[in-house]
């Protein structure tokens, strides 16, 4: 089941960025993390602060498909019949995919429950080791 759609301009950085990106109090405070990490963080709910090798694991599963086009312009027409015809659960911003508008919803809430968890988390765990 696919679960994302996007464009890049550098496929290679695009998943590189997505995948390798290390889970840090600062990404969560500057909003920085990969929405797509924070989404699957978040529906799995894997441990922020030890969930680096959890996420990295999970995301070695995963598979990429990608198709070419000619301008950026074709790619966001592309990307925007895509979002229209086939459900894509984790494509937050402009999917207008009529069946998923609740799960989408409950995602955007589940990951802003999770980051603000988190964050106290991160920062009881700071207070303590004082």
């Amino acid at each position: 089941m696919p679960l994302y759609c996007g464009i890049a301009n550098d496929l290679k950085r695009r998943i590189k960025e997505h995948a390798a990106q290390q889970l840090t109090r600062r990404c969560l405070l500057l909003k920085s993390l990969s929405t797509l990490r924070l989404a699957l963080l978040a529906l799995n709910n894997f441990a922020y602060a030890d969930g680096q090798q959890t996420i990295d694991g999970y995301f070695d599963t995963l598979h990429v498909c990608w198709q070419t086009t000619n301008s950026r312009h074709e790619a966001e027409d592309l990307e925007a019949r895509e979002l229209c015809t086939h459900p894509y659960p984790l494509n937050i911003q402009k999917n207008r995919h009529a069946t998923l508008a609740s799960f989408i919803r409950d995602v955007q809430s589940e990951r802003a429950a999770y980051t603000q968890q988190t964050l106290i988390q991160i920062s009881e765990t700071a207070l303590s080791e004082l």
